[in-house]
């Protein structure tokens, strides 16, 4: 749906700390270190979730679910997606 201008422009930014990891956050999303990956994790009144895809296409991972844990790197969404990223791929997805 974005131009390939756009989602260059979507995937540039600054490197920062999100959640205890180390990744890139452009417009709206977050990158891997490696730019595998690409996601948005988040959390708002008892409602967390979590979707990343591998930035060239192939897996996506999209999980939902009631509750809240101030996004951290425990929370029960970024653990599903974690592990679901390493039993798809073998790798740690870092995002």
């Amino acid at each position: 749906m974005l131009s390939p201008g756009m989602q260059k422009k979507q995937r540039e930014g600054p490197q920062v700390t999100l959640a205890g990891k180390i990744g890139i956050y452009g417009l709206g999303v977050a990158l891997s270190p490696d730019a595998a990956w690409i996601g948005h994790r988040g959390e708002f009144w008892g409602y967390e979730s979590g979707i990343v895809s591998q930035s060239g296409g192939g897996i996506a991972i999209v999980v939902l679910a009631n509750g809240t844990s101030n996004c951290s790197k425990t929370s029960s969404v970024s653990i599903i997606v974690d592990k679901l990223g390493y039993y798809l791929t073998g790798k740690n997805l870092s995002l």
